[in-house]
């Protein structure tokens, strides 16, 4: 899955999760995107080379 195909994706789960419409398992497959949503973005943070800080966005 791309990046932009989980953006989508996490927010699609996360609009159903938060209706009044959503269910339990929404919630639950939310629940189960968000760790690799996180890593992502962890790894855009990370220094390129040796020395230099994070980058912001």
């Amino acid at each position: 899955m791309t990046d932009d195909e989980l953006i989508d994706h996490a927010q699609r789960l996360y609009d159903l999760a938060a209706s009044r419409v959503g269910s339990r398992l929404d919630l639950i497959h939310l629940r189960d995107l968000v760790p690799d949503l996180l890593d992502r973005l962890r790894s855009r943070n990370e220094p390129d080379h040796e020395g230099e800080g994070t980058r912001s966005f």
